[in-house]
């Protein structure tokens, strides 16, 4: 009885013993790092992968292959948002123990992939020579983390609503996001050039996602030639403070220039004033004619 639970320590002692040295193993040949160039949809950047060899032996005939297409867990065909741009696979001949070797790569994003985090699965294999100097090709397999940016690209233009010198107007700028990502916190910022500010200098939007616009607007008094100068700040994809400083020109005219161009209607007030005025000068001459001419008829017949 005493050997036999002897035996079975043992046994146990072993079954431990050769699960660490399984664990160690397979993490014997790992990721280091990854260094990975900016990536934007639709566009290709490089992937340079290094691999560090934890082992007390080198390792020979490494190959990294990523793996852009498979099947899923029910048999599906799935595809990668990402394709290789050359040869998926970049192999050395040797690792030493306690070395590093870097694998190259580029890798291209498909248009339609959304900026954010995504990995890469890949399959590692290399050449061990054990102890009984037998080769044994082993296999290490694991994803690695990729990056998409987020290229903001910003178009501005400017609205107004009366266009007249002297007159009230509202300035509208308008705020186009035509980037692969959503900008947040956004805010407009106005330095008034050529006219006068009516409202708050600083306007609050928000966000404004992909493909998307939003407006600033202002009520100001027109002078001759004005311009809007803006500061618009924001947060890129990456959480990065932005800047965009704006500079556009503001349509002005003359009040006579409106009336001819259709924008605001001629003022008739002061001749319908002058109009009026002269009938009543005309109604007043006219009673102290009539006046006159009364007086001096009854004064005739008085005197017959």
């Amino acid at each position: 009885m005493k050997n036999i639970n002897i035996k079975i320590m043992l046994g146990i002692l072993f079954a431990f013993a050769l699960a660490i040295s399984i664990s160690f193993s397979s993490a014997a040949v790992l990721v280091d790092s990854v260094n990975q160039g900016i990536l934007y949809p639709g566009q290709e950047a490089s992937l340079n992968v290094k691999v560090k060899n934890t082992f007390d032996k080198n390792i020979e005939d490494v190959s990294m292959n990523l793996i852009f297409s498979g099947l899923d867990s029910t048999g599906k065909q799935i595809l990668s948002q990402f394709s290789p741009v050359g040869s998926s696979s970049d192999n050395v001949d040797e690792i030493e123990d306690d070395e590093a070797e870097s694998f190259n790569f580029k890798i291209k994003a498909s248009s339609t992939t959304e900026p954010g985090e995504y990995t890469l699965p890949y399959i590692l294999e290399y050449d061990e020579i054990n102890s009984s100097n037998t080769t044994i090709r082993k296999q290490v397999t694991g994803t690695l983390g990729i990056r998409v940016n987020s290229k903001i690209i910003l178009d501005f233009s400017v609205s107004q609503d009366k266009k007249v010198i002297g007159m009230k107007d509202k300035v509208s700028l308008k705020i186009i996001n035509k980037g692969f990502g959503e900008i947040k916190f956004v805010s407009v910022k106005i330095n008034p050039s050529g006219f006068t500010l009516l409202s708050d200098s600083k306007v609050y939007i928000g966000s404004i996602a992909s493909d998307d616009f939003d407006t600033a607007s202002f009520d100001a008094i027109l002078g001759k030639n004005p311009s809007l100068n803006a500061i618009v700040t924001y947060k890129d994809f990456e959480n990065n403070d932005k800047t965009e400083n704006i500079n556009l020109p503001l349509t002005s005219y003359t009040q006579e220039e409106a009336i001819k161009l259709g924008i605001i209607s001629k003022n008739n007030t002061p001749m319908i004033i002058g109009f009026v005025i002269v009938l009543v000068i005309i109604w007043i001459v006219y009673r102290m004619i009539r006046k006159r001419i009364r007086d001096k008829r009854r004064m005739n017949k008085e005197s017959t």
